[in-house]
């Protein structure tokens, strides 16, 4: 039984197979980093486009610091935000969560500036890091007729969440594939 399997491992057709398996992998990496940092950009794009939403709600009250906590609590809990800052016409208005306080420490994500390096920097360190933090999304919003600066504070756990089952089905994708593709290349040569 050793000696089979000594001789199956040291054959030409296994290490074939062995290397195109790995080197599938490695080029479903340099896929997958661009794939996971859009992946972490569009959910964060999203959630700025939920903010705009809440944003343009509280554009037409006319006092927004009168609201009533709890509706101001329904706007934000529908967002899926702690608190929302946006800025117009040279003033910031800061609409915060009554039920959870605003944290003293947030990482940021600035989506004005998206380069691909960046990107990708952020979606690693939110898949590392990301489980208990509160991310801070910066970006420039279409309101009426007037671009808004507005920052959105949500937690970071569902983007991880959401980043680490897409990874797991990309991983099971690619395990197929390079599995596939070594057995069709043991059948070509065998």
């Amino acid at each position: 039984m050793k000696k089979n399997s000594a001789k199956l491992t040291s054959s030409l057709s296994f290490k074939l197979i062995t290397t195109i398996i790995i080197v599938i992998l490695l080029v479903e990496i340099l896929v997958y980093l661009p794939s996971i940092a859009n992946f972490r950009k569009t959910w964060l794009n999203d959630k700025l486009s939920v903010g705009a939403v809440a944003v343009r709600v509280l554009d037409v009250v006319p006092d927004v610091m009168n609201l009533p906590a709890d509706l101001k609590d329904r706007l934000l809990d529908s967002s899926g935000a702690i608190a929302l800052v946006y800025r117009r016409d040279g003033q910031s208005q800061l609409i915060e969560h009554s039920n959870i306080p605003l944290p003293s420490f947030v990482v940021s994500a600035d989506m004005r500036d998206s380069n691909i390096f960046g990107l990708i920097s952020g979606a690693l360190e939110t898949l590392i890091f990301g489980s208990d933090r509160i991310q801070r999304i910066v970006g420039i919003v279409q309101a009426s007729d007037r671009e808004m600066s507005i920052e959105v504070l949500v937690s970071e756990q569902p983007l991880r969440e959401a980043m680490l089952d897409y990874s797991k089905n990309i991983l099971i994708i690619s395990l197929i594939i390079a599995l596939l593709t070594a057995l069709a290349i043991f059948i070509f040569i065998n």
